[in-house]
């Protein structure tokens, strides 16, 4: 697998994962809820950076 494939299937994985912490959120107790999205929101943000700096680096 080459790395742009590599890459490609790493960042699928933690949007699954992303939307796995969201569908709990609004599963789980009143006391987790915020530390599901804080999760979800967290995750989402560092896997966007590395995406937006990986994609903007192979111009």
């Amino acid at each position: 697998m080459d790395r742009r494939k590599a890459f490609v299937a790493i960042v699928v994985a933690e949007a699954l994962f992303i939307g796995y912490l969201l569908v709990e959120a609004f599963r789980a107790d009143a006391a987790w809820r915020p530390w599901y999205l804080i999760g979800a929101g967290g995750l989402a943000l560092m896997t966007g950076a590395v995406a937006w700096s990986r994609l903007r680096d192979d111009h």
